[in-house]
């Protein structure tokens, strides 16, 4: 990449319906670098920003669950702070950022910019011959250990910009990017379709008032999220039905994650 600017011209693609991941990761072990869901209060302010993005909602209800959109034939995008202000991230173990691909994208990067007097990138690449293969058409999560930059010579003590990029404007077109953030320990987030579904069922959904989970095997627990990722309830119910009372919650949407038999599932839950 580096910082293309023209490109092959494309036909529009219609903006993702499918709604990215909640964060799960305390916000006390977070530094949030870009996302609008997991309620995290400790955010770093850009001065700038470069390249070409668009912002979409990617929430069809009411909510609001803003992604970054990417056309890497067009050019990349990234934010900074002005030069002589970099950020320690000392204290901080890991990148975590959620992306979508479309079946386009052959190569994209998340790169990481330091300066110590000398600008200098560090990227990771997603790719067949990258640090992870791609990931198509679902919302997908990764976690990066900063010693993996560190590894190359990147100096946690002097971030200042990260950029999406791509080493052309020929590998890639579209994908979308979502809670880009720094955490103390791996980050977690809790995803609409990222577990296996098959052998229980959820109804009524939507609903006004509860919410009746039958599994084929019996549910351990069953921790309810709200948009913003904060728990608002947790059943240990040790049984195949279970019933969640929605009567004191807001209308909305909900996020269940259900652990039966050891296996963790996680299911959009509407209350009207």
């Amino acid at each position: 990449f580096d910082d293309f600017a023209g490109g092959t011209n494309v036909a529009p693609v219609p903006d993702l319906t499918e709604q990215s991941a909640m964060p799960t990761t305390p916000d006390g072990e977070v530094l949030s670098i870009y996302g609008d869901t997991g309620g995290f209060t400790n955010i770093w302010v850009s001065d700038y920003s470069f390249g070409a993005a668009s912002f979409v909602d990617t929430d069809e209800s009411a909510e609001v669950n803003e992604a970054i959109k990417m056309d890497f034939s067009v050019a990349g995008y990234g934010e900074g702070t002005n030069t002589g202000t970099v950020t320690d991230l000392t204290s901080y173990g890991w990148l975590h950022f959620d992306y979508w691909a479309d079946t386009n994208a052959t190569e994209f990067r998340m790169i990481l910019i330091e300066d110590d007097g000398t600008v200098q990138e560090y990227n990771y690449e997603l790719s067949a011959a990258g640090q992870q293969a791609i990931v198509f058409e679902t919302w997908t999560g990764v976690n990066v250990p900063l010693t993996y930059f560190t590894n190359l010579g990147f100096s946690k003590d002097k971030f200042f910009q990260y950029k999406l990029g791509t080493s052309s404007d020929l590998v890639s077109d579209i994908v979308y990017f979502d809670n880009i953030y720094f955490s103390i320990n791996q980050g977690t987030s809790l995803g609409i379709d990222e577990f296996d579904t098959t052998g229980f069922k959820v109804y009524p959904n939507p609903s006004q008032n509860d919410w009746t989970v039958k599994s084929n095997d019996i549910i351990s627990s069953i921790e309810l999220y709200d948009v913003l990722g904060k728990q608002v309830l947790n059943l240990n119910p040790d049984a195949p039905i279970v019933t969640i009372d929605a009567a004191d919650l807001s209308k909305g949407v909900y996020f269940a994650r259900i652990n039966s038999n050891n296996k963790i599932n996680t299911v959009k839950l509407i209350k009207n």
